[in-house]
């Protein structure tokens, strides 16, 4: 469908006070031309609707004429749009955290839940099987170390850190990820403070996870030990006695057989 260049007008307000009523009226009437030629989209076969919409409404689609399309015309409309931003976004130049749009971020997350919603699913359902969760902490990026997320959930209810890990873990499964979890044991061990003072404080241990291309898998105890326990140069950090490690194989291993 051809469409007029006219349609595809900038919509930021002018900065000049003088221009401000030509610049509505413009608005109107470009608002004006987009529904009479969506009119004329809805006629259109469905394969053909998805182009045409994006031809009218690159960024953002009308709360109207969302509910007037079909699901399916929705859905590819909104992988023509992910495709437009595909370079910034794999690249993660423009993180989906640090997004200034919360129009776009939204959007993007609904994209991403409709891509690896089923996969993160299965991964909050993995990491709630562990008790007395503290904290999470995501290194997204091709070499795990593009961007840091670092979520607490001490003080929150099980729904909002639900929400909270489904945003990160689609992220995370859309492009690379590796994925640390702490748990607080009902176990003490008694360590020294700062003035040399021996207190008992909570053991921890620490799970792993890591994401590629869709897919997630366990790291093992091993693993995880290693990573905690080395710099980067291969030097060793002295052992903690507060940090045990563990591995969710089998935690993965029952909520993968559930599923199925």
């Amino acid at each position: 469908m051809a469409l007029s260049s006219d349609l595809l007008v900038s919509t930021a307000p002018p900065s000049k006070p003088h221009s401000r009523e030509a610049y509505w009226k413009k608005k109107k009437n470009l608002k004006k031309k987009q529904m009479d030629s969506f009119i004329a989209v809805t006629r259109l076969p469905p394969r053909a609707q998805a182009s045409a919409l994006f031809g009218l409404w690159p960024e953002r689609l009308p709360q109207i004429v969302s509910a007037m399309v079909e699901k399916n015309v929705l859905k590819n409309w909104r992988k023509l749009r992910s495709k437009k931003h595909d370079v910034r976004w794999n690249s993660l130049a423009d993180k989906y955290y640090e997004l200034k749009d919360e129009a776009i971020a939204k959007e993007y997350l609904i994209i991403l839940n409709e891509l690896h919603g089923q996969e993160a699913k299965k991964m909050c359902d993995v990491i709630e099987t562990l008790k007395d969760l503290n904290r999470m902490t995501v290194a997204l990026g091709p070499d795990n170390d593009s961007y840091n997320v670092v979520v607490s959930f001490v003080g929150k209810n099980e729904s909002e850190r639900r929400a909270e890990m489904m945003s990160i873990f689609v992220k995370a499964l859309h492009t690379q990820a590796g994925i640390h979890v702490r748990q607080t044991l009902p176990l003490r061990v008694q360590v020294k403070d700062s003035e040399g003072q021996n207190q008992w404080v909570p053991q921890e241990r620490i799970y792993g996870l890591t994401c590629f291309g869709g897919r997630w898998a366990s790291i093992t105890e091993a693993q995880v030990r290693y990573a905690y326990n080395h710099r980067a140069d291969g030097s060793v950090f002295p052992k903690d006695p507060r940090i045990t490690y563990g591995c969710l194989q089998s935690a993965i291993r029952k909520v993968v057989g559930k599923a199925n």
